[in-house]
């Protein structure tokens, strides 16, 4: 009786941690295929189809709208890099003064250039 209440408190338990994970999985792929980033990411193609549009009634080649668009994903795809690059170094311990000193020198070479444009 004793062995019989053990199994099947064990086959309760797993059937809820089976359930919890299921509903884990569920839940990322309903956020996946219809929550917000899934409309960020339907605006985000419908305002590149739109743009590849107006390029074209602009009499653009596509050659050249492939080229520019792939332009832009190399642009794009560079500065997510660097930024998260920027947020690991963050992270961690040794090199967190490392984005104030970036920082720094670019405020120092902007103002060297606003000087030589002055004079």
């Amino acid at each position: 009786m004793v062995y019989n209440k053990f199994i099947s408190i064990r086959t309760r338990d797993a059937f809820t941690w089976w359930k919890k994970k299921h509903e884990l999985q569920e839940l990322a792929k309903d956020l996946y295929e219809t929550g917000p980033v899934r409309a960020q990411y339907w605006t985000a193609n419908k305002e590149i189809d739109n743009l590849k549009d107006f390029m074209r009634r602009e009499h653009y080649t596509e050659d050249q709208i492939d080229k520019f668009y792939d332009d832009v994903c190399d642009t794009t795809e560079h500065l997510m890099k660097k930024y998260l690059i920027r947020i690991k170094i963050r992270q961690d311990e040794k090199n967190k003064t490392l984005p104030m000193i970036w920082n720094r020198w670019r405020e120092f070479v902007g103002v060297r250039k606003l000087v030589r444009y002055q004079f």
